[in-house]
């Protein structure tokens, strides 16, 4: 997790990174059968570590605060995008799970020493965000390069954004 800030004219942004970086030389082990299951694709997503109930309202609270989500293959920058952590479908997301979370614990609030081990999402849980904006992306004639590395319906998402 990086917490940023990013300044413009207008003032200060606070900002939540999400970096993913995929490695091609894993799926060159499942194809060859050297790993039991497939590697993990781009989906447009990230999680958050060690989230609580206490953490998902202070950041609900926030008042500037903004996801900025990213993929890497091999290292080599795919996309960024820039959403409102507020975004409904967002928030929504991490309240399920938090809920979720809880009832395994019996109803029981959020314990010292206790908290969710990863709250995860993925694009869909942020598409329809009217203040989304793509902040890079490779050009289309470049992503295609990449598409056995990003999940297909976040790929379609992506493709469609590229110019």
């Amino acid at each position: 997790m990086w917490n940023l800030q990013r300044k413009w004219f207008y003032g200060t942004i606070k900002c939540e990174a999400k970096p993913k970086n995929i490695d091609t030389e894993e799926f060159e082990k499942y194809k060859r059968g050297e790993r039991k299951t497939s590697p993990a694709k781009l989906n447009g997503g990230g999680n958050f570590t060690d989230y609580t109930p206490a953490r998902l309202q202070k950041d609900k609270q926030e008042k500037d605060l903004n996801m900025l989500v990213s993929g890497f293959v091999d290292g080599k920058l795919i996309y960024i995008i820039e959403f409102p952590f507020n975004s409904p479908d967002f928030v929504k997301n991490l309240e399920i799970k938090i809920q979720k979370w809880q009832g395994k614990l019996k109803g029981s609030s959020s314990v010292r020493g206790q908290f969710l081990r990863s709250a995860d999402f993925d694009y869909k849980d942020y598409i329809e965000s009217p203040k989304l904006e793509i902040k890079y992306l490779l050009p289309k004639k470049e992503l295609v390069n990449y598409r056995d590395y990003i999940s297909k319906g976040f790929y379609k998402f992506l493709e469609s954004r590229a110019k």
